[in-house]
C-alpha cells in the first residue's frame, strides 16, 4: 500500500456525511469488533503456547489498538464530537470487558484484569493516534 492509497483511507474530512457515509465511517469498526469478539470466543489461540503466554499482553494492545484507531478515524469522519468519542471508546472498552468476563467461564482460556487493562490500552493509543494524524493531515 503506497502513502496515497493511505491517505485515500482518511477521504476528504470537510465534506458532509450522507447515511452511507455513517456506514462508511462505522463499517471497519465494526467488522473489526466483530472479528476481535470471535478470536476471543475460540476455546485455544492457535499457535506456540509459551509464544501466546508470553506475548497475550501486546496481541491485546494490537487488537484492541487497531479498534481503538478505526474507532478515531470514524469520530473524525462523523465529525469528531466530544459524545460519539465517548460513545465509541465507551463500546470498544465494554468490549474487551465483556470479552474478558465471557473467557472466565471457557476452558482453554483465562479473562484477567491485565488483559482487560491491556485492551484499555491499545484502545485509547489507537484513539489517539487516529485524532493526532488527522490533525496533522488538516495542517498540510
Amino acid at each position: 500500500m503506497s502513502a496515497l492509497d493511505a491517505r485515500a483511507i482518511f477521504c476528504d474530512l470537510s465534506t458532509p456525511l450522507t447515511g452511507g457515509g455513517w456506514l462508511r465511517a462505522l463499517m471497519p469498526v465494526l467488522v473489526w469488533a466483530m472479528l476481535v469478539w470471535l478470536i476471543g470466543g475460540m476455546d485455544e489461540v492457535p499457535g506456540d503456547e509459551n509464544l501466546t503466554k508470553n506475548f497475550d499482553e501486546v496481541a491485546h494492545m494490537a487488537m484492541y489498538g487497531l479498534l481503538g484507531f478505526l474507532g478515531g478515524r470514524a469520530w473524525r469522519l462523523l465529525g469528531s464530537s466530544v459524545s460519539l468519542g465517548i460513545v465509541l471508546v465507551v463500546f470498544a472498552l465494554g468490549m474487551g470487558a465483556a470479552d474478558e468476563w465471557r473467557q472466565l467461564g471457557m476452558s482453554g482460556r483465562t479473562g484477567s484484569v491485565t488483559d482487560w487493562v491491556a485492551d484499555a490500552v491499545g484502545v485509547l493509543g489507537g484513539f489517539f493516534v487516529a485524532v493526532a494524524y488527522g490533525r496533522q493531515r488538516q495542517r498540510t
